[in-house]
């Protein structure tokens, strides 16, 4: 998902099934019809980064009922009712990768979904299986500017002993 659908979800937007969540997107920048898209959230095999697991830890100290599924946190790290801006994401993103000591490196909200894609892709997962939980329909640019830089890292010298 990208970082605007992600900031327009609400919590009727979660359809719980025993495997995960799907989500429906309503619009799109690639729905502008608004015939709204069903993606699929699976749960993890970690704890640590089971996705549903943190969905629901999220879901635990968000403001109760209905409304953004995503609020913003101000005051003394505690949600509030207001939805996410539409830069939120990415400056939480950038934000975090200077507290991890990656400053000076370019990310944004949309390296969530390169970083999702590219480990994908170094793990084996298929084209056709990344291109659909990306929603990518050109999957020139998906193999271009997503997975082909990954594949690019894995067959480098390092190996040759230099």
């Amino acid at each position: 998902m990208r970082p605007s659908e992600i900031s327009a979800l609400d919590v009727e937007d979660l359809l719980r099934k025993p495997t995960g969540v799907l989500i429906r997107i309503r619009r799109s920048k690639t729905d502008p019809d608004a015939q709204g898209q069903l993606v699929g959230i699976a749960r993890g095999e970690h704890p640590i980064t089971d996705p549903i697991r943190v969905l629901d830890a999220w879901l635990a100290v968000r403001p109760a009922g209905v409304g953004p599924l995503f609020t913003c946190v101000r005051h003394h790290d505690h949600p509030d009712a207001d939805r996410l801006g539409p830069r939120a994401i990415s400056k939480t993103v950038q934000e975090r990768a200077i507290v991890a000591g990656f400053d000076g490196i370019p990310v944004s909200g949309h390296s969530l979904r390169v970083g999702h894609a590219t480990t994908a892709a170094v793990n084996g997962a298929s084209i056709d299986r990344i291109a659909a939980q990306t929603r990518h329909r050109d999957l020139g640019t998906l193999l271009n500017h997503y997975i082909r830089p990954a594949e690019a890292m894995a067959t480098t010298s390092r190996d040759l002993g230099l």
